[in-house]
């Protein structure tokens, strides 16, 4: 095929198509090659400074000695240090306090949030409006009182039937914060 090459003076390989479209030889341009050999660096130096090789007793520390878990223990430290003066506050105290205090009472609904999201959404529904064969949690109609007590009393005791004691799942507080949320109807 490169014989009958009309184009013989240019740097092509010889494959010709359509008598005009030819594959030509020619080196990359020098800025992509530049990029190409400064990502092969970075690889060299990202490999030195951050956790990278697996290996048989763990991976590389990397010269930095980060980690992904090192982060997260921070992040959650920063997180209970901001939590710890509600936490402390909320401690002994019942859900009834609780909500007659403005600033524990809004901390504890947005606890409650994620707590109902985790532990009874999956049967409640999302916003508490109930599924087949569970309760809506967002009207005036309580089946067992809808004191804030008896709402306590359900969540940590359960009820006869499919609803789980949680007394065991989920802690005294957490239980007083689902409590009050409930009650507030803002488990949305």
């Amino acid at each position: 095929m490169s014989d009958k090459n009309p184009f013989p003076g240019e740097n092509n390989t010889g494959h010709i198509w359509d008598d005009n479209i030819r594959e030509l030889d020619n080196p990359p341009p020098n800025w992509w090659m530049l990029a190409f050999w400064a990502s092969m660096a970075w690889v060299v130096i990202y490999a030195i400074l951050y956790p990278m090789f697996p290996g048989i007793s763990g991976n590389t520390k990397g010269i930095m000695g980060w980690s992904q878990i090192g982060e997260y223990k921070e992040g959650l430290s920063e997180v209970v240090e901001a939590r710890s003066e509600y936490e402390a506050r909320i401690k002994d105290k019942s859900a009834a306090e609780i909500l007659a205090d403005p600033d524990l009472k809004g901390y504890t609904l947005a606890a409650a949030k994620v707590l109902f999201g985790d532990n009874c959404a999956s049967c409640h529904g999302s916003k508490g409006q109930g599924g087949p064969g569970f309760p809506v949690l967002v009207d005036d109609d309580w089946l067992f009182g809808g004191s804030v007590e008896a709402v306590e009393q359900t969540i940590t005791n359960g009820r006869k039937g499919i609803m789980t004691s949680n007394s065991k799942i989920m802690s005294g507080i957490e239980i007083d914060q689902l409590a009050q949320d409930i009650m507030a109807g803002t488990v949305t």
